[in-house]
């Protein structure tokens, strides 16, 4: 029998206005996940930075629903170093400085393009400021389908691990072609 290190995924995802009453990728993807590998799964939206903070705060200050949850799992559009939500931009140095010392223990996963198109040196910047024990995402502009599987297949190796050393290990070993061609990097 092979051992499972559960690990619930707390996401928040950015919508486009226009698309606020239809039902997202992300989410399906997600159940899926919950269902299969037995985890807790919380999904928010967000159509505007002001929405974004008010959502991530909430999470973070609840601490019983925040200890419950090891992964935060940003489901946004970006550009290198920048989320977007609607044409808005927020730097990864801006998101750090937004919640210092908030992501405490847990890991921090981008799903949007190229977000992680920045120097090593920016992420451990990132991963100091908010104490987040790893940061995990795209360095290369990629089609939402391709990210949304890799991101499964992601969020279920991590299951199979208890440490994030070995998930990295793990994953870039079986999925190695796919890390490649998507940019897909994880730091620890």
């Amino acid at each position: 029998m092979i051992e499972i290190y559960p690990k619930n995924i707390f996401c928040i995802e950015g919508i486009q206005y226009s698309d606020s009453n239809s039902s997202m990728p992300t989410q399906a993807t997600l159940e899926v996940l919950a269902e299969n590998d037995d985890i807790l799964i919380s999904y928010k939206t967000c159509s505007n930075f002001e929405e974004f903070e008010s959502v991530l705060s909430s999470f973070l200050f609840e601490e019983k629903i925040n200890q419950e949850f090891e992964m935060i799992y940003f489901a946004l559009k970006g550009k290198p170093n920048y989320i977007e939500i609607n044409d808005e931009f927020l730097s990864l140095e801006e998101l750090a400085d937004l919640f210092e010392g908030k992501f405490e223990n847990k890991m921090i996963h981008f799903g949007g393009d190229s977000i992680l198109r920045v120097s090593d040196e920016e992420i451990h910047y990132f991963m100091e400021i908010t104490n987040a024990s790893s940061v995990s995402g795209y360095s290369l502009d990629s089609p939402l389908l391709a990210t949304l599987a890799i991101d499964a297949l992601f969020f279920e190796t991590c299951q199979k691990f208890d440490e994030f050393s070995d998930i990295k290990l793990g994953f870039y070993k079986k999925y190695t072609k796919f890390c490649a061609a998507l940019g897909f990097r994880m730091y620890c």
